[in-house]
């Protein structure tokens, strides 16, 4: 067994089987192909073998082209000479593609027209080493189509979850039109109060300064007081005290007396300002703190507009990311769709190819219950035959000995003719060589 198949670098080698291996091959596959047909090879008798390999490999037999295209007829000046030729060619373009996926890329219309023993022989291995092949990768193929049907079943559960998927961001995006005036009112609200609250804060920030400002002047005012209260007390004290070191003068007491009225009415004026003043900053704190709650109010107000803007975004993300996965599992079912496709005709061309195993195989048992129902009638007349051949073999015995008692009677008669001619051959040669000395005389005498 050699190897053959190196044309190309992108070619691979097949073993090139022996002519036993070959016919034994053939035999396997229910095609009748003799010896003859390897050794003298003919178009006919080779086309015949390449549509049966065509038909199990490729589903493609020359009927199918023997209808050539009637737009390709028109162009032909005498289209009916041409009819054969063409199917011819369209069947052969089929064939080539088959002979170079096996391994034969340098196959050629003359092998078809004019086949040649080493040719067939190269070509007919490379066939049945993929047919091999293909038998022994059954098993695979079965594993793909298995494949094939988890797949189905893995698209059809996608495609339920992505129309899940996407009533769920219909639901999602209903909700959100509807919510989103709602959430419109929000937005402008949060914007409102955002701006109120920048407003208040700044309101704010002045009203602490003010603030600190009053209640350090009422701390300082608060001193005063009590200094002025104390003055008071001390000078009250004296008074009493100096009352009894003064001498009573009513001008002067009156005098004195006016004074210390003077300078207490003064001091009841500066306190009952004072007092006013603390008033008005004690309302002006109030009015802070009812600020400051209000304000207090508006943060908690803005931290749940926050928080619903979170949730807003969150969703909205989540949208986002909900419409990036459909389009993925789109995708993915897209590229489902695809090797579906793709299965489905790999599964459909395995399911012609094995019914046309299968009516081939139908048709092989046909022929070889035809053939052995024909090779028992043939044994049958071959012992009839037999039988009236024995009888004439043993009359023709009879005769064989009769001739060959003839024959050796004829070979004695010839032994002994043979001996009379033997001397009758010796005398002429004495004659002969007489004469020519006499010859040789007369010349030598002239």
């Amino acid at each position: 067994m050699d190897y053959g198949g190196r044309h190309t670098a992108g070619s691979f080698s097949f073993p090139v089987l022996k002519p036993s291996e070959l016919l034994r091959c053939m035999t396997d596959l229910g095609m009748p192909f003799s010896e003859e047909d390897l050794t003298k090879p003919t178009m006919q008798r080779i086309l015949t073998v390449y549509e049966h390999f065509t038909e199990i490999l490729m589903g493609v037999t020359r009927e199918q082209y023997g209808q050539p295209s009637f737009s390709a007829m028109q162009i032909l000046e005498h289209p009916d000479l041409h009819q054969d030729s063409i199917g011819l060619i369209a069947y052969y373009r089929q064939l080539r593609k088959l002979m170079v996926e096996v391994g034969v890329d340098d196959f050629s219309m003359r092998d078809v027209l004019r086949p040649e023993p080493p040719r067939v022989r190269r070509c007919l291995s490379a066939i049945i080493n993929f047919a091999k092949f293909r038998e022994e990768r059954m098993g695979v193929f079965e594993t793909c189509n298995q494949k094939a049907e988890e797949a189905l079943a893995r698209k059809d559960m996608l495609e339920q979850k992505n129309r899940e998927l996407s009533e769920q961001v219909n639901t999602l995006r209903l909700q959100r039109a509807e919510q989103e005036p709602a959430a419109q009112k929000l937005r402008d609200a949060n914007s409102t109060l955002t701006a109120d609250l920048r407003e208040l804060k700044k309101q704010q920030t002045a009203l602490t300064s003010e603030a600190e400002a009053l209640k350090k002047e009422k701390t300082d005012l608060a001193e005063k007081l009590a200094k002025t209260q104390m003055t008071i007390m001390n000078l009250k004290q004296d008074c009493i005290r100096l009352k009894s070191r003064i001498v009573q003068s009513p001008e002067k007491l009156k005098a004195s007396i006016s004074e210390m009225n003077n300078s207490l009415q003064s001091d009841k004026a500066t306190i009952a300002a004072t007092e006013k003043k603390a008033r008005e900053l004690q309302n002006k704190i109030d009015m802070m703190s009812l600020v400051e709650q209000d304000i207090v109010t508006c943060l908690k107000l803005m931290d749940e507009c926050e928080v619903e803007r979170q949730k807003a975004e969150t969703a909205l993300k989540k949208v986002s990311t909900d419409k990036e996965n459909i389009d993925k599992k789109r995708a993915e079912i897209r590229e489902l769709d695809i090797k579906e496709e793709q299965l489905k005709r790999q599964l459909n061309s395995a399911k012609d190819k094995l019914a046309r195993l299968e009516k081939h195989q139908s048709v092989k048992n046909d022929a070889i219950s035809s053939k052995l129902e024909k090779l028992k009638e043939e044994y049958r007349l071959a012992m009839t035959e037999r039988a009236q051949s024995q009888a004439k073999a043993d009359e023709n015995e009879k005769v064989t000995i009769m001739t060959e008692e003839k024959a050796a009677d004829l070979q004695k008669q010839e032994a002994i003719d043979a001996a009379g001619l033997e001397d009758l051959i010796g005398k002429l040669a004495s004659q002969v060589d007489i004469y020519q000395n006499a010859i040789e005389k007369a010349m030598a005498a002239a």
